[in-house]
């Protein structure tokens, strides 16, 4: 009989633990507490189940704050958060099955404004002259935005011959020397815009179903993510001339099929992009192949999802979705590709806005 009472008293004192951990890994944010002094950690969520979420890690001593848009908001942010960004005091998230873009002032993420009348919204860029583009899945155009207002000025429309539902679908944008380029996956192509007149300028035919683009040692990199159509994913590089214009500088090949890159960024501290691709592989900038072997290894179980890089001190982040489903996870490495820290965050960790 006593026996029995220590051990019901050792499950009950052993289920206070469990739960003062539980509020230890995910404690409210303290008042007054400046979202730019850590690291944004953008959760995608599931399709259809509402549930993105952004998570906040404190740079001054690693603690992780989730779901943190909701303690400042009292609201959801909604369904599929797509992609993120800082720009003059504001974070801009791009929530993609909701239709809108959420603005929220960056220190305190106080909602300042919500943007609508998008199709399905993917991805922005910023141009000159307070103007935004923002991209889409369905709406065949490039939404240009007043961003003092957020009303939509103009669509510039994307052409296709295509009858498919995704024809007009476009997808990651860069801005550079007053030029956006476009890539459209389903159309295989890279259309550039001049962001002066917002007119028209070029569409490049690229390699199948281009996905992220980044511009590393002043060329574009583009990568292309064919693993559903049976043949080998690629990064090509381009060149960029005076006026805009592709070139093709080298193309890239994985040389197993069985590939799934998703995100590729730049990675100045090594001279080199990085990728995730079932792992993260960092390819010199000189470099005329793709690595066979990744620099940090997916583990079974594990789906790298999200990846930046800290300018300042080249760690590594990544984002890992796991199942898709589950809550997932979020690691930081160093230089040497060793793990510093891991954090529990939301569901689809799939970017990150990183501090200031």
């Amino acid at each position: 009989m006593k026996l029995l009472t220590y051990k019901v008293l050792l499950l009950f004192l052993l289920a206070i633990v469990t739960a003062c951990e539980k509020e230890i890994d995910n404690p409210i944010p303290p008042t007054g507490i400046d979202y730019t002094k850590g690291i944004l950690c953008l959760n995608e969520g599931t399709f259809k189940f509402g549930n993105a979420s952004i998570s906040f890690i404190n740079s001054a001593d690693n603690t992780l704050y989730n779901d943190v848009s909701f303690q400042t908001t009292q609201a959801k942010l909604g369904d599929v958060l797509q992609s993120g960004y800082r720009r003059d005091g504001k974070i801009y998230l791009v929530v993609n099955n909701s239709q809108k873009i959420e603005v929220f002032e960056e220190s305190s993420l106080k909602r300042i404004a919500t943007w609508t009348g998008f199709t399905s919204p993917r991805f922005i860029a910023f141009g000159d002259d307070n103007k935004a583009y923002v991209s889409d899945l369905y709406a065949s155009a490039i939404a240009v935005v007043d961003v003092t207002n957020g009303s939509i000025i103009k669509n510039i429309p994307i052409y296709t011959s295509a009858s498919s539902a995704f024809a007009g679908w476009t997808e990651d944008m860069i801005i550079k020397d007053k030029k956006l380029y476009v890539v459209r996956p389903q159309e295989n192509m890279i259309t550039v815009i001049n962001t002066g007149n917002d007119q028209i300028i070029d569409s490049a035919v690229c390699s199948v179903k281009p996905q992220r683009m980044v511009i590393a040692n002043g060329k574009l990199w583009v990568l292309h993510n064919a693993s559903l159509e049976g043949i080998s994913s690629a990064v090509i590089v381009y060149n960029i001339d005076a006026n805009g214009k592709l070139s093709q500088h080298k193309r890239l090949i994985w040389p197993n099929i069985q590939v799934n890159p998703i995100d590729i960024v730049d990675y100045p501290q090594k001279n080199s992009v990085a990728i995730i691709n079932n792992g993260l592989y960092v390819i010199p900038y000189s470099q005329t192949n793709l690595n066979i072997t990744p620099n940090i290894v997916q583990t079974l179980g594990n789906s790298f999802y999200g990846l930046e890089i800290d300018p300042v001190n080249g760690n590594v982040w990544v984002g890992d979705a796991k199942d898709y489903v589950m809550k997932g996870s979020v690691y930081a490495y160093n230089q040497n590709y060793l793990l510093l820290r891991s954090y529990n965050v939301g569901v689809n960790p799939s970017g990150f806005i990183l501090a200031k």
